[in-house]
């Protein structure tokens, strides 16, 4: 369905920095299809039949790019490319082709509430030859003076600007004369410049050529809470098993109860939403019971109040419709190698900091395996954080951690060090930390497993050779995004069944998730083996399950198969994941 973001939408004081209101510009987003690929041409024309490729003067878009299955189009009245580039002082270049172009185009064509731009003389940015690449990839640092002149540069009310000035990590975007930096920086108080990246990091494919320099910032913040995913419940089982995430589901709906016995139903709102975050009490304040606590009503007054946030509550649990989730005792954090912040972490071992929203690890760890384990992560990836009292070793106090989206195998499991943050789940009567878990029921570290991958081939993208970008140049580009659509959920789909009927993975695979994302959302590689990969995968889990019941489908998931193959499905009489949802439906019944 398109959709269309126009300038005088509300924004809740959220900004588009390079779009003016008084342009009364619209950013048009059209999706590709999923489904046959006849389906997806038909989008095709109605994409380039909406805006040709190469638009008659004075109309059509001022820029075209791709992001996440769509093609986006900002349309500003009586603003063709050339005009746009002029009046913004925006360079683009095509050499890595439109879809890396698209990438730093989307890092800009964006809301923000905490930005600005400034001369050349306001601004240091030190690209140091002294940081190592390897480690400092994703990440820099920037001075605590910066973000204190930013806040007095901005109207902001009392609430945002306490949290741009109490925020010790943001995202960052810059744009200049250079090019683009982005990721993540650690807020630092004696830093010489004002901002600090590694030699070699800036992204030349964008930059401004003003005389300005554009500084976009959004404040990154952790969470002591979780929730499991149905991918990574199945790759982490039996580690999670059954009647532990019964368990927890169980504390946490007790915890609901207390609250209603006790008059403090607010207490499990920290649940729901962390409201600490200013982000979040402004995600907060889009629910009706969430807008009426932040202005100091009780939901005690009023039988409604505590419906809702029932009815929240229950939506944390799990579904029968192949959307399981269950809350688990864990947390969210963003990892960064102790050399960013100048901390002393010992190999093998992991420091939660939720001053600074981060999960600190040792450099030679990150070298040598962290980075490759949890495929191929840098400096601005979050992580979901799982602390357990190993059984199998003498209830040493450990933490398991991965990525989402992920592949089996992708974990690494530290322990916390002397200084580390301990998350605590609220329970009744107490609090839960370090559940007792067995850590040789994970299943093989990737990296100790033999997986034969095959080799992705680059699509052919005309592109590549015109490095002058205009509409028409990114049309190669959108046909590949169109192709590779949807390749992405389905390999992690079809990976994540094969665990879930087999308990491991074939030994040949047509690429690792790494290639895969990067296919699908940054390099444009041509992803059709894997799209061969997974319906002959299907096919044959369908096949085996009919000839042999053991192999037969988890009810749970059988609306993960398409619909031509859904019918053909043998359903599991008994299998681990049904009988999961079961008693989660029971227990949200109850």
């Amino acid at each position: 369905m398109m959709t269309v973001l126009r300038f005088d939408d509300n924004r809740g004081g959220l900004a588009y920095p390079f779009l003016p209101n008084e342009w009364q510009w619209e950013i048009v987003s059209r999706p590709f299809r999923d489904g046959a690929l006849e389906d997806n041409a038909e989008a095709l024309n109605q994409i380039f039949q909406a805006y040709p490729p190469i638009p008659s003067a004075g109309s059509g878009p001022a820029l075209r790019w791709v992001k996440d299955n769509k093609v986006l189009d900002l349309v500003v009245p009586g603003m063709d490319t050339q005009s746009f580039l002029e009046r913004t002082g925006l360079q683009l270049s095509m050499h890595k082709g439109g879809y890396i172009l698209s990438k730093r185009l989307s890092r800009v064509m964006r809301p923000y509430r905490y930005w600005g731009f400034f001369s050349d003389d306001e601004v240091t940015i030190d690209t140091n030859e002294f940081l190592d690449g390897r480690l400092w990839d994703g990440s820099g640092q920037v001075s605590r003076s910066f973000i204190q002149r930013l806040a007095d540069s901005l109207e902001l009310d009392e609430r945002h600007r306490r949290e741009l000035l109490r925020a010790n990590r943001f995202e960052v975007t810059t744009l200049h004369a250079g090019g683009q930096d982005k990721g993540h920086v650690l807020v630092v108080d004696d830093l010489a410049v004002d901002f600090m990246f590694p030699a070699g990091s800036v992204k030349q494919e964008l930059s401004l050529q003003n005389g300005r320099i554009f500084i976009g910032l959004n404040p990154i913040h952790s969470e002591d809470k979780m929730c499991l995913d149905v991918q990574s419940l199945i790759n982490l089982h039996p580690f999670f098993k059954p009647e532990h995430l019964l368990a927890w589901a169980g504390m946490e709906s007790g915890l609901f109860l207390e609250g209603i016995r006790n008059g403090r139903l607010e207490s499990i709102l920290n649940r729901l939403y962390d409201a600490e975050s200013v982000s979040d009490l402004d995600a907060l304040a889009d629910w009706h019971v969430g807008e009426y606590i932040a202005s100091g009503g009780s939901l005690m007054w009023f039988a409604g109040m505590v419906k809702a946030v029932a009815r929240q509550h229950l939506n944390r649990l799990g579904s029968r419709a192949g959307k399981f989730r269950a809350p688990i005792p864990g947390g969210r954090y963003y990892i960064f190698p102790a050399a960013v912040g100048n901390r002393d972490v010992p190999e093998g071992h992991i420091e939660l900091d939720p001053d600074c929203a981060t999960a600190w690890v040792n450099d030679n760890d990150w070298l040598i395996y962290i980075v490759d384990v949890l495929g191929g992560c840098d400096g601005d990836d979050a992580l979901w954080v799982f602390p357990f009292a190993d059984m199998d070793d003498g209830r040493k106090q450990k933490m398991l951690i991965w990525r989402s989206p992920n592949q089996l195998g992708e974990y690494v499991v530290l322990e916390p060090t002397a200084n580390s943050h301990t998350i605590e789940w609220d329970i009744p009567n107490g609090v839960l930390s370090y559940p007792k878990m067995q850590s040789r029921l994970l299943s093989n570290r990737i990296d100790s497993v033999r997986y034969q991958y095959g080799k992705l081939t680059e699509a052919s993208d005309s592109s590549r050779t015109n490095v002058s970008y205009s509409i028409g140049a990114m049309s190669s580009t959108i046909q590949r995004a169109a192709a590779n659509r949807g390749t992405l959920g389905a390999f992690c789909n079809v990976t994540m069944l094969c665990k879930a009927i087999y308990g491991r993975l074939p030994n040949k695979l047509p690429a690792t998730l790494e290639d895969v994302i990067d296919g699908s959302v940054k390099t444009g590689l041509d992803l059709s083996p894997v799209q061969a990969w997974n319906q002959m995968a299907l096919e044959r889990m369908v096949k085996h399950g009919q000839k042999n019941a053991s192999r037969a489908m988890p009810e749970a998931l059988l609306e993960r198969l398409p619909e031509w193959l859904r019918a053909q499905a043998f359903v599991a009489e008994s299998h681990w994941l049904d009988r999961l949802t079961a008693a989660m439906e029971m227990h949200k019944a109850q």
